[in-house]
């Protein structure tokens, strides 16, 4: 449970019921049903990621390859007995699917993209230029703030705590997807197999003083605990102090952050130093390596696996659809791998491979655009009404307040700074706990009744 709060997922082999685990991706577990207790696992693929320092970009032969690779791992995921469609952002990786498959032979699929009324959130200008560029029908499926109500429709549907936020509007996209269709494209595995997230890009620019702050981690921890509590300087400092385990340079957000100390039950709060361990193991598993790779082979074996494709897997079988992802492709995941990671970012933007591509296939506000993810404004709707009202009954008062998993007084807190709107931002935490209290009620506490839960298929506001 403390990894799930600090992490937002339940990472490699764990599973959140005990005695149970899952199989690692690319592993097969051999064994006999009349003993089961025999059975071993082995892996059946790995992937090796260079470590080439040269420096330089892309030959002519090289991109010629890359677009044959995508164009055909596009193609081959095209053939369907039944219409397909393309989920499409504001991005780069989606953006080039969607233009490889708007070439292809066939029929033109339709292009669909998750829009917010907040305009931090939303892509929907940008995936409609897209769309208009390379020619697809075009259609926006809108986000409410009312989908805080589908807490209780993603703990059925996911099976364990999950507390990526995305997870509410994947989940939205695929509902809509299903009532036009079975079969939808995505950009997925882009990011982790070209260098895209941009802690790659600040890790690659701040090299120098990540590489100073091990040296100066104790007197940065120090710091960390004299600075005010639950203030973003306190997060910062507390990230700088990590020793080369992490570096602030593997991930967005803290395993370690003091927030979670102050919103756990007591009873919690010896597992958080632990809560980590995956990510840290993982980490000085690739010491002496490029910052670039370790981050790569970090997510390529947590992040992806056990949060981003959870996330779509979970939310399209939901609605019965197939979401296929091209970039994930291992013809174009290998050839990736090969090439020097200065191949793949500079110190100002990463995908210099696809953003190449996109010059020739995307508008210039698409290509030239900074990453921005898939981001849900949860800060926004936590400061309403209607989502502190719900913070309110679902972790303060009656089922929530009862679990013993959290400590009232420091979620009241979290609560009251995070209203503020003049320090740090707590919608993601808050997300996560509100996530564990939805799970709790259908999967953890079968004595109490159980939350009525609508098809998914039905409408939002249904009742």
């Amino acid at each position: 449970m403390a990894r799930y709060l600090a992490l937002g997922y339940l990472p490699g082999e764990t599973a959140i019921f005990r005695g149970h685990a899952k199989l690692p991706p690319a592993h097969v577990m051999v064994g006999s049903l009349e003993a089961p207790c025999a059975a071993r696992t082995r892996p059946y693929w790995d992937l090796s990621l260079s470590d080439n320092p040269a420096r330089r970009s892309l030959i002519p032969r090289e991109a010629e390859e890359l677009e044959h690779l995508l164009r055909d791992a596009v193609r081959i995921r095209l053939r369907s007995d039944v219409p397909v469609g393309v989920f499409l952002s504001g991005g780069v990786d989606s953006g080039l699917v969607a233009a490889c498959a708007a070439d292809a032979p066939g029929p033109r699929p339709l292009a669909l993209t998750v829009g917010f009324a907040e305009g931090e959130a939303d892509e929907t200008d940008l995936a409609r230029a897209t769309a208009g560029h390379v020619g697809l029908d075009h259609r926006v499926v809108t986000q409410p703030v009312e989908g805080l109500d589908r807490l209780d429709d993603l703990a059925w549907f996911f099976d364990e705590p999950f507390g990526d936020p995305s997870a509410l509007p994947t989940f939205t996209l695929c509902e809509a997807a299903a009532t036009v269709g079975r079969v939808f494209l995505s950009g997925d595995g882009g990011d982790e197999a070209f260098a895209g997230y941009r802690r790659y890009v600040e890790a690659l620019r701040h090299r120098h003083l990540i590489g100073a702050a091990r040296f100066v981690a104790p007197a940065l921890r120090v710091a960390a605990g004299l600075a005010p509590a639950l203030s973003p300087l306190q997060a910062r400092l507390a990230k700088l102090g990590l020793p080369d385990r992490g570096c602030a340079a593997a991930f967005d957000e803290l395993p370690g952050d003091p927030a979670l100390a102050a919103v756990v039950h007591p009873r919690l709060r010896p597992l958080l130093a632990q809560s980590g361990a995956p990510l840290w193991e993982r980490w000085a598993r690739s010491h002496g390596r490029s910052t670039t790779l370790r981050q790569q082979d970090l997510d390529y074996r947590l992040y992806l696996p056990d949060d981003v494709l959870v996330k779509v897997d979970r939310a399209s079988m939901a609605h019965s659809i197939e979401v296929r992802s091209p970039l994930l492709d291992v013809r174009l995941v290998e050839w990736a791998a090969r090439l020097p990671r200065a191949a793949l970012l500079d110190a100002h933007e990463g995908k210099l491979p696809l953003r190449a591509l996109g010059r020739r296939l995307l508008p210039e506000a698409v290509e030239r655009g900074a990453k921005r993810g898939f981001g849900v404004p949860l800060d926004a709707w936590f400061r309403e009404p209607r989502g502190r009202a719900l913070v309110w009954e679902r972790l303060l008062d009656g089922h929530g307040a009862d679990l013993g998993h959290w400590d009232r007084r420091g979620v009241g807190r979290i609560l009251d700074v995070h209203g503020s709107g003049t320090g740090r931002g707590f919608g993601v935490l808050l997300w996560r706990l509100l996530m564990l209290e939805a799970w709790t009620r259908q999967h953890a506490a079968p004595m109490r009744p159980p939350v009525e839960r609508r098809p998914a298929s039905a409408p939002a506001n249904a009742a």
